[in-house]
């Protein structure tokens, strides 16, 4: 599929999906790669009678070719709402979002929420649905590239500049309103669902809210103000520091 104009990365994926065939999907994106057999051992756990909702393989993420971090971890409690506390209490790179599911499941939370938290969640959405397991005999390899960079000439996620500089914030605000208004949630009661709401967002906001968070925002805060020379030295310090400070 190519589309005559550009769709933008939310609704290039929920296209994708729509058109889907087969009994199984899963995105993956241009700069990703799989592990010998991958495909066939996330279709085998899937197709045992105690199958998960969602299965991935063990998530390395690397960076001009120097792994940065990994993800591996079971969010498989009877509980939903501890199922997604405890995606929000890890959640990090998000490698769940490119998990295997069936696609009768992949559809079932559409659409997407607009906004930098689209992807956390859309997978929190599944997991107060069903399951998910990293399976660590297949490895999903995810390429990073700049994407802690704070000199982007645009945000394409979001509405503006602000989400993305302030997204400590806005991720915990959007977390808490999808849970308080997404269908999804409906069978809790509505003092479940607050509660759930209010420490999801807690947590979340808790582990934005960083000394690298915050100088990132300020740096693209003094962005719209800077001459360039000195809003260039200010992005060279911040690269500098982004080994010491948590980078995602």
């Amino acid at each position: 599929m190519r589309h005559e104009t550009n769709l933008g990365a939310l609704s290039n994926f929920e296209a994708l999906l729509h058109e889907a065939k087969g009994h199984y999907f899963m995105w993956l994106a241009d700069d990703d790669f799989l592990s010998p057999g991958y495909i066939s051992r996330c279709v085998r756990r899937l197709s045992e009678p105690d199958a998960p909702r969602h299965v991935v393989g063990r998530a390395v993420f690397h960076r001009d070719g120097i792994v940065v971090r990994e993800e591996s971890f079971q969010y498989v409690d009877v509980d939903p709402r501890e199922r997604v506390l405890s995606y929000y209490r890890s959640v990090n790179g998000n490698s769940l979002f490119y998990s295997m599911s069936t696609t009768d499941d992949a559809r079932e939370v559409l659409p997407f929420m607009p906004g930098i938290s689209c992807d956390w969640v859309h997978v929190a959405r599944h997991l107060f649905l069903g399951s998910a397991e990293y399976l660590n005999d297949a490895t999903l390899t995810v390429g990073l590239h700049g994407d802690d960079d704070t000199a982007k000439p645009e945000i394409s996620i979001g509405p503006g500049w602000h989400r993305q500089a302030y997204k400590m914030f806005y991720l915990a605000s959007d977390v808490a309103r999808d849970i308080c208004a997404h269908p999804v949630y409906t069978g809790l009661r509505q003092g479940q669902r607050r509660s759930l709401a209010i420490r999801c967002a807690s947590v979340t906001f808790i582990r934005r809210f960083s000394r690298g968070d915050l100088f990132c925002a300020a740096v693209m805060s003094l962005k719209r103000y800077l001459p360039a020379g000195p809003y260039l030295w200010l992005q060279n310090t911040w690269r500098q520091r982004a080994g010491r400070f948590r980078l995602s």
